[in-house]
């Protein structure tokens, strides 16, 4: 099983719609262009992707970060029963037809991940968790480098909860990440950087979602971002 404790928090949002699974995943959040903190802050308004990318360069597995949205209506005086504690949410992966395959141990084929943020009535949260195993992007690393390798990983999502003292469920959603070695890091060679303009990748974990300039350390180890001095 796979665990993680992160809190968010709540803020207004769109009108919730009756009659469908009591909250539901927006997307998954984008940090801002140019950003150098990795900062959710819950409102609608902020970018959203609807596919991620991962480096195999990567030390740590994908971090996604959903916006989820309660669907709840409340009468006055009813916002704290109404208010759903979001527990969690159940991930299954899968390898599509037409992609390199790579095996998918039964832990990462299908795990938990646990967290905590409650929502209240039409609000809005975020939350960020591991979705794909750094195990899983080792595994493509293990393809080799030789050659460009791109494997693609679908992530089906359900978040689960409580409300009222019951237990409830979230719309399902789905989310493709790309697993590959010629993509997000660009290797510029020995260090220092010698350009002017150094993209610094994505503040929560430079290996995903865009692209960073890197270079290569007296022991031949990759630096992301790299030094320019």
């Amino acid at each position: 099983m796979r665990s993680v404790l992160l809190l968010a928090f709540g803020v207004v949002g769109a009108c919730a719609n009756s009659g469908d699974e009591p909250m539901l995943i927006l997307g998954n959040t984008a940090q801002a262009a140019g950003a150098v903190d990795c900062i959710y802050t819950g409102d609608p308004s902020q970018p959203i992707t609807s596919s991620g990318m991962i480096s195999v360069a990567s030390p740590m597995g994908y971090i996604v970060s959903p916006l989820i949205q309660s669907r709840i209506t409340s009468p006055m005086g009813q916002e704290l029963t109404r208010t759903i504690e979001v527990q969690g949410a159940t991930v299954e992966l899968s390898i599509p037809n037409g992609s390199p395959s790579v095996p998918l141990a039964s832990n990462e084929s299908a795990f938990q991940a646990l967290f905590s943020v409650d929502i209240a009535p039409q609000g809005t949260a975020n939350v960020s968790f591991e979705l794909i195993p750094s195990s899983v992007i080792q595994s493509v690393a293990n393809l080799g480098s030789t050659s460009p390798v791109s494997v693609e990983v679908v992530a089906n999502l359900t978040l689960f909860g409580t409300m009222g003292g019951s237990r409830v469920t979230g719309q399902p959603w789905q989310y493709p990440v790309t697993i590959c070695n010629d993509c997000v890091v660009v290797d510029h060679g020995p260090c220092p950087l010698t350009i002017t303009l150094v993209r610094t990748g994505d503040p929560c974990n430079v290996y995903q979602d865009g692209q960073v300039d890197c270079c290569d350390d007296p022991a031949n180890g990759l630096t992301c971002p790299g030094t320019t001095m």
